[in-house]
Order: structure tokens, then sequence, then C-alpha cells
């Protein structure tokens, strides 16, 4: 096997990470100094360049993936997605942002005509096709000139892939898969239907079991079964050390009957560790009629620390609000974030005339490191 590296290389964005790794035939693996601490969130190769972009508007360039230099993007946007074609490369990121470059150093930025964030760029072997938030998908023959496709659909897209010969896939929020064989279609042409998002439930789910009984509790049925996942959460203050599950979401909101010890992270929120806002909720009280995890989700503060543990790294999470509210305050618990934040939910104030909770308790975090 000859010993001239292949150009293979892979960027590990971990929040506050900046690593690099390249391999030589994917065999082994050493990690390169990239010389930013800025996130890095995708990497392209065209010409005799390599190109990796990040946040900040970071932009780093190399001829073999070992020696990395600082290039100036002219913004201060984080850029999600670069990609090469037509002897160029298109880099797209927050509120609109395209810039494109001929050879990964000298980059100018173009209109895009929408302030959605943007990303995803693929390069099909004659135009561009973007992805971004709210159904956004953008194409373009030369980098300069960018049209508003119509995708059929408000949810956040993220990624978009084509196979070679006629079709694109594009993926994004809530389990949303797009598929087209022509970057433009039109309208009543999609390949595939567009899921039917479920409607935003009326109120946030109950945490809590009548207090003074037992509750006997029914089988949970199949329909609304929670979803494995290797993920652990940890709460120091609280001595909270918890399996996370995923609750889905019905026409009715989330079933949080069957948590027991373990924390739910709730449909509709962001997958844990990823770009956006988690919402992982626990019990209050339990159907044993005991005190169990959240029940002191209230003594949290402000810089208090929670981890969650998964794939071998630990992600930080460091409190910055706390607050009460209405059950029926849906919105303001799921809203979205740009960054990776936590939202811990209980309820609290039992009403034992009604056996039911008054209040909910929401506690927002946001993540500081990575290790």
């Amino acid at each position: 096997m000859k010993s001239k590296r292949l150009a293979v290389s892979l960027i590990i964005s971990l929040a506050l990470l900046a690593i690099f790794v390249t391999s030589a035939f994917a065999l082994t693996w050493t990690q390169q100094s990239s010389g930013t601490t800025q996130p890095l969130r995708s990497v392209a190769h065209g010409g005799s360049q390599f190109v990796a972009v990040g946040q900040s508007g970071t932009i780093l360039t190399s001829p073999d993936g070992t020696n990395w230099t600082t290039q100036t993007s002219g913004t201060t946007q984080h850029i999600y997605s670069v990609g090469y074609g037509g002897s160029q490369f298109v880099a797209v990121g927050d509120s609109g942002t395209i810039l494109t470059s001929p050879d990964g150093v000298t980059w100018t930025a173009r209109t895009s005509g929408t302030t959605q964030h943007l990303r995803g760029v693929v390069y099909d072997g004659s135009q561009f096709v973007m992805t971004g938030w709210g159904g956004t998908i953008l194409t373009s023959s030369d980098g300069v000139t960018w049209t508003a496709d119509t995708s059929g659909t408000t949810t956040h897209l993220y990624g978009v892939a084509y196979n070679g010969t006629d079709t694109f896939v594009v993926v994004g929020y809530s389990d949303m898969v797009l598929t087209s064989g022509d970057p433009a279609p039109a309208p009543a042409a999609a390949a595939a239907p567009t899921p039917t998002p479920s409607p935003e439930p009326e109120d946030l789910p109950d945490t809590g079991f009548p207090r003074g009984e037992v509750t006997s509790l029914p089988a949970q049925p199949a329909s609304k079964a929670y979803a494995e996942t290797t993920m652990m959460l940890e709460i120091p203050k609280l001595g909270v050390e918890m399996p996370i599950v995923g609750v889905p979401q019905s026409d009715s909101g989330w079933d949080v009957t069957w948590l027991g010890s373990s924390a739910g992270y709730l449909a509709g929120s962001a997958f844990p560790t990823w770009e956006g806002n988690t919402v992982l909720t626990a019990h209050v009280w339990d159907s044993w009629n005991q005190p169990v995890p959240f029940s002191e989700l209230k003594t949290l503060k402000y810089g208090d620390q929670f981890y969650i543990h998964a794939w071998g790294l630990t992600y930080t999470y460091e409190v910055r609000a706390q607050r009460l509210l209405f059950p029926n305050r849906v919105s303001s618990v799921m809203e979205h974030k740009d960054y990776d934040w936590v939202t811990l939910l209980t309820c609290e104030f039992y009403n034992p005339f009604t056996g039911d909770y008054f209040l909910r308790r929401s506690v927002k975090a946001v993540l500081v490191s990575v290790d």
C-alpha cells in the first residue's frame, strides 16, 4: 500500500471543540491542529484544496488535511455547510448567508433572498441545491443567482444529498424526509408527500401522580412506547442519574405515565446534544406515592451544572434561568434555540382537592463544554 495520503478528512464538531482528524486509507486516524477554537461544522474538497467552515464565520483551508490556514470570510455569521462544484466552493450559514470562492481563499457574499438559516448544500453536476429553516430550498446554476423552490413544508431542513444520477434527499427536523428527482420541481410533481406535522399540544405533560395514594398503572400501549437510548442525564446537585428515553407526541400531547425513574425528551424538541432546545421531563411524584427525580428541580440556581453522557462524551450544561409556568405555556417551553440548550421540566403546586398540579417548573440551561 502506498504511503501517499489519500484525500480523506474528518471534522468532528462538538460544541466548543475544533478537532481535525485525518487518515491514510481510512485505517488509522491522526488528530491535527486546526489553529482555531471555534466549532467546525463542515468540510469539502475541490481543486487542490480542503475547505472547512464553522462558527463565527470561520473558514480554514489546507492542501493536505494536515496544515491549515485561516482565511477571511467577511462575515461573523455561523457557517454550517460547504460544497464544491463548477470550479467553486459555496458555503452557507445563518441569516441567509451565502459565500462563494474559486479557491477557498477569496470569498464573496451572495444574495440569497432569504433571512432563514441555511444548513446544507450539494452540487449535482449542473447546479447547487441548498436547504434551510422554514422549509427553505434554494437552487443556483452559478452560485451567484439563487431561486427559491417550493418544498411544501415549513419544517426546518438540515441536510441534502444527491445520488449522482437522479435523486435528491433532504432531511430535517422531527423526522422530515423529502425526495425529488428534479431540483426545481413544480409543487404537484413532488416525489413524496409532505407529512403533516402534529399540532402543538394544548398543555405541557403532567409529570406527577396524586399524592397520598398508590396509583395502579395500565399496560403501556404500543402507540405510546418510549424510544430507548444509551444516553444518561446526571444532575449532581439533586443526586440524580437517570436514563433518557424518547417520548412520542400525539394529537393530545405527550403521555409520560410510564417514565418511572427515566427522563423523557419530548418529541418536537431537539434531539439531546443537538443544536436547538431539548426538553427533558421527569416525574415529580411517582405512582408509588413517593417524591422522585425532579422533585427538587426548583433548587437549581443560575450557574448550577448538569450533564448528558452520550457516545463516550460528557456534555456539560449550565443553568441560565428558571420559572413557573401555567400548563398551557407550551410554546414558551418548546421555543427553538440557535445553540444547544436543554430545558428541564416538571410539575409543581399540587392541589389535593383535584389531584392535579397547578403549575410547571421550567429550568433552562446552555451547553458550556464537551469532554
